[in-house]
Parts: C-alpha cells; structure tokens; sequence
C-alpha cells in the first residue's frame, strides 16, 4: 500500500512515485491525496484512489480498506 501526496515538492510527484513503485511491487495499490479539486479526474482513474484534502484519519482508513478489498 502506498500513500503519497499528488504534490511532492520538487522532482518526484505522486503519479511517479506511484509508477516507481509499480515497477517494483507490480500489485501494490495505491491511494493518491492532495488538495487540488481539479486533481480528482485524473487521480480517481485505476490504479488510484483519490483522497481530497482535508480528511480525516477515518477518511483514510477506509480509502485503504477499499483500495485493498477491490
């Protein structure tokens, strides 16, 4: 399971980081935060879940329960 902001800083971004890991753990899933509205479109596209900013922990946990169950 990853977790990772869509916004990483300078270089990286989540959907690299995403593809990164991927490349190594080919079934790892993925959930993909941030706080940028207009990212829900390209983010909610399989192999990610989308988490919009703010949530809260219980938000969290069950993007992971459903990220892992399906």
């Amino acid at each position: 399971m990853l977790v990772a902001d869509v916004h990483l800083g300078t270089g990286m971004d989540g959907f690299g980081l995403a593809a990164v890991a991927r490349c190594r753990w080919p079934k790892i899933r993925t959930v993909l935060i941030s706080g940028d509205a207009e990212m829900a479109e390209r983010v909610s596209a399989p192999p990610h879940r989308f988490l919009p900013k703010p949530f809260w922990g219980a938000d969290l946990l069950q993007s992971i329960r459903d990220c892992c169950a399906g």
